[in-house]
């Protein structure tokens, strides 16, 4: 945790999660932007927490482009993800139907192996369960599912935001 960090530091959350939800994703920093627009305080100032939209990896490309275009636009933004976890101070996965992706799963073991807290939207189930469940540091839902019925993109930021102030800056 980032205790009694330095009013004029920033701290950089890093977002990860599958394309498959990218909509989600974005919607969920989106109000987290603006809310810690529309609330920046001196507890609070808008320029504490940078957050950091995923680099969202389409392999197929739409059908367009031969093997080898592929492989470099996929391993450019992998790189580009990468680059952005190692300077985070914190991960956040937004696993929505407790979904864990190839390019997501290669995330995860990057943020672990650069020593880096994860925040997992709700403890990963079924394929994953054991193995990336016992790499999370955190779990946002411990009780509930969230899945494409019943998210609520407002409520989901709410709760981000509320944790990382209370729990993981305690500012």
């Amino acid at each position: 945790m980032i205790k009694n960090k330095c009013i004029n530091d920033s701290t950089n959350i890093v977002f990860i999660g599958s394309q498959r939800y990218m909509e989600y994703t974005n919607k969920i920093i989106d109000k987290l932007n603006q809310y810690a627009e529309r609330n920046s305080t001196s507890r609070f100032p808008s320029n504490v927490i940078n957050f950091i939209k995923p680099q969202f990896i389409d392999i197929d490309l739409d059908g367009r482009g031969d093997e080898d275009t592929k492989n470099t636009i996929y391993n450019a933004l992998l790189n580009t993800s990468f680059n952005n976890i190692k300077g985070a101070d914190l991960v956040v996965l937004i696993n929505i139907d407790n979904y864990i992706g190839t390019s997501t799963l290669l995330e995860i073991g990057y943020a672990v192996a650069n020593n880096k807290p994860i925040l997992a939207l709700q403890r990963p189930m079924f394929k994953y369960k054991d193995s990336v469940g016992q790499l999370i540091s955190y779990t946002l839902y411990n009780d509930k599912e969230i899945n494409t019925g019943n998210i609520n993109i407002r409520t989901c930021a709410d709760d981000l935001l509320e944790w990382l102030v209370s729990i993981y800056l305690d500012i």
